[in-house]
């Protein structure tokens, strides 16, 4: 399929007025599906062609895989969303092809100053076709489909790529990434290479022998959010393993763990589908100590499973931040227990923009080596309470400052020389008396931390002058 010089076509955009009602659903499929019914005639034709290309956001040739010596096409994906009302909807649909080497973007629309705060977002992906072999320089025979003695069909033809169609509800302004799947080559990269150049993506390169070389396999078509895969339509087989064409062809692009034989993925943990079960509601979601010492405590959480609702009903506008003493129970799986009486109020605070972020509040002022329950609670925008949860902790015990005298080690003075010399021998023996307690303040100190430990080099209590008796040629130490 020709794009353009450099195969590139920028998102286009089209504004079109549909009926209110939309019906949500998801579907996964793998490309080239046969019919049991199928002759073998038919298999080639239904071997290359990608799911849904009945579809309206459907553009020809888009994910078919490639015939005899030719590459297969590169995927797409097509987002859909509506920005109108019930009473006036506008639907926009906005197209994404192929662009190697490159992760698009498209920004959520709509508007995020009120009510609701998600867009409702379809999305269809297909991935790239895988490329059919190219051959070789063997003897040619016919490259329609064979069925050897298992009843297995091998195919000279790349395959189509992968089809996926589901729906999310995400954050307006939020951004998803989207990597579009090449179609697989059909021929190497180097002129000794039979084997083709797997598609961008994902794709593998197809296999070399002597006489011929396999397609490459075609990339897959992914779209994320938030770093996390929402959707992925996997990538075509190249053609190969026939008698045609006796090199394998490349594996199409798959997400690592995922069966490459289902055509794709979608995270159900997000997709809208009314078969899904909900998961347990954690709001807010436990909270943890990212800072502890004998006077204070950092604490940290996010909304939980209500991270990313938008509704009025269940999006999280604030918390609260109570704090109590408790006292140690050993019963108590948590081993503190507090009195809902003890719970004195500390925070009111208001919810970030950033639904990735963190909200975090520092308490001070603690009592050194005691239990306490740190209680955070969620808020909706009508005032209703999303949940509650509680941390358990207890406070270090006071650091008890302790100054230990550390002998010095110090170069030993010639006896032969009525200046002192330094030697290469050590002494603990030293110039001055020292200061049995704390350091001294004078000036000249230097300080350093060591396995928790803070040395302080320096803080003599006499300021020494050492000069050599020349008659006992010994050490005079004044001060």
């Amino acid at each position: 399929m020709q794009y353009n010089t450099l195969s590139i076509i920028i998102a286009i955009i089209c504004i079109t007025l549909l009926p209110s009602s939309l019906v949500y659903s998801w579907q996964i499929q793998n490309g080239g599906i046969l019919s049991s019914t199928t002759s073998l005639e038919e298999y080639q034709t239904q071997r290359i062609t990608p799911y849904n290309t009945q579809s309206p956001d459907y553009y020809h040739p888009i994910a078919y895989g490639g015939k005899v010596q030719s590459s297969g096409e590169d995927g797409m994906v097509v987002f859909t969303t509506n920005i109108g009302n019930d009473n006036t909807p506008m639907i926009i649909k906005s197209n994404y092809f192929m662009k190697e080497n490159v992760i698009q973007e498209y920004t959520i629309p709509g508007n995020n100053s009120s009510a609701p705060y998600e867009q409702q977002v379809t999305m269809k992906l297909w991935g790239g076709g895988g490329g059919g072999c190219n051959g070789g320089r063997g003897e040619v025979t016919s490259p329609s489909p064979e069925e050897d003695e298992d009843g297995i069909t091998n195919f000279s033809q790349g395959k189509g790529g992968g089809y996926v169609e589901t729906t999310f509800s995400l954050p307006i302004g939020d951004k998803l990434y989207i990597v579009i799947g090449g179609g697989g080559k059909s021929e190497g990269s180097l002129s000794n290479s039979l084997g083709g150049i797997g598609g961008w993506h994902g794709g593998m390169n197809g296999r070399s022998d002597l006489s011929s070389g396999g397609g490459g396999g075609g990339g897959f078509t992914s779209v994320s959010w938030d770093s996390t895969v929402v959707a992925a339509a996997f990538g075509g087989d190249g053609g190969g393993n026939t008698t045609y064409c006796t090199a394998q062809g490349g594996a199409g692009g798959v997400l690592r763990g995922r069966n490459k034989d289902s055509g794709g993925y979608i995270n159900f943990d997000l997709a809208l589908n009314g078969n899904i079960i909900e998961e347990e509601v954690i709001c807010p979601e436990v909270p943890e100590i990212e800072m502890l010492s004998h006077d204070a405590a950092t604490v940290t959480w996010n909304a939980g499973t209500h991270r990313h609702k938008t509704t009025k009903e269940y999006y999280v506008q604030k918390y609260t931040v109570q704090l109590a003493e408790g006292i140690i129970n050993e019963d108590d799986t948590e081993g503190i227990v507090c009195s809902d009486e003890d719970y004195r109020l500390h925070e009111h605070i208001q919810r970030g923009v950033d639904v990735n972020r963190n909200t975090t509040t520092h308490v001070n002022n603690l009592q050194s080596s005691t239990p306490y329950c740190i209680r955070v609670e969620a808020f909706s925008i009508e005032g209703l309470s999303l949940g509650v949860q509680v941390k358990y902790f207890t406070t270090k015990s006071t650091p008890v400052n302790e100054w230990h005298q550390v002998s010095v080690r110090q170069r030993a003075v010639s006896t032969t020389s009525e200046v002192a010399v330094s030697s290469d021998v050590l002494t603990t023996d030293s110039f001055c008396e020292h200061s049995s307690g704390s350091p001294t303040g004078r000036r000249g100190h230097s300080m350093t931390v060591i396995n928790d430990n803070v040395y302080i080099f320096g803080g003599a209590t006499l300021k020494c002058v050492c000069t050599i008796d020349e008659s006992t040629k010994e050490r005079v130490c004044k001060s």
